[in-house]
């Protein structure tokens, strides 16, 4: 997947890129919640067959409306459709490594509930980062087994996701926008050129 800096998001979250640096560990359970994991699977196999198809709407579904307004803000600055935000070498990349029947589906593997404290310090990401508010009620952390199967070969690999509870249901979640604000910080710092683009695949 290949996202491109949001000017708007830039300028405005440079200064909140620690909030969640001190997340790591802060666990309160790591009792398996089957709710959580059959929630997970369903929520990536829309990500995975979106991503797989470069369907936009397939793909961030189950991602939080905040996050989604920020793809949009980028998309709104530097052009393009949103099913142009996901490489379209996804599907050429699966058929052609695992044949044209590819799959990809996931097993989790663990569910870990972050402390109060934690989801504390999303809600407040949320304000600073995104610029809006969610009410998140939990925050957890589920490693899962990522199975990429087709006529040429299978792969697995672990893919550890952060869900977050809101409104009583469960959205996926990734750092991405955490991660450009702290690599815009550090090229600041480093008084690097002022626009550059990140890859994530």
């Amino acid at each position: 997947m290949k996202k491109f800096i949001s000017v708007i998001s830039a300028m405005a979250l440079m200064f909140c890129f620690t909030a969640c640096d001190s997340l790591i560990g802060q666990s309160e359970s790591d009792e398996f919640n089957q709710v959580v994991a059959d929630s997970t699977i369903s929520m990536l196999n829309d990500y995975y067959e979106g991503m797989r198809t470069a369907d936009f709407d397939l793909a961030f579904k189950n991602y939080p409306e905040f996050y989604v307004n920020n793809i949009e803000l980028e998309l709104e600055y530097y052009g393009g459709t949103e099913d142009e935000y996901i490489s379209e070498d996804n599907a050429t990349y699966y058929t052609e490594n695992y044949g044209e029947d590819a799959t990809i589906s996931a097993e989790v593997i663990s569910t870990t509930l972050m402390t109060k404290a934690v989801t504390k310090k999303y809600n407040k990401l949320v304000t600073s980062l995104y610029n809006e508010e969610a009410e998140i009620q939990c925050v957890y952390t589920v490693v899962v087994d990522k199975i990429v199967s087709g006529s040429i070969k299978t792969d697995t690999t672990q893919e550890t996701w952060t869900i977050l509870e809101i409104d009583d249901r469960y959205w996926l979640y990734d750092d991405y926008f955490e991660q450009l604000a702290e690599a815009l910080q550090t090229s600041d710092d480093d008084d690097d050129t002022e626009t550059f683009t990140i890859v994530i695949s």
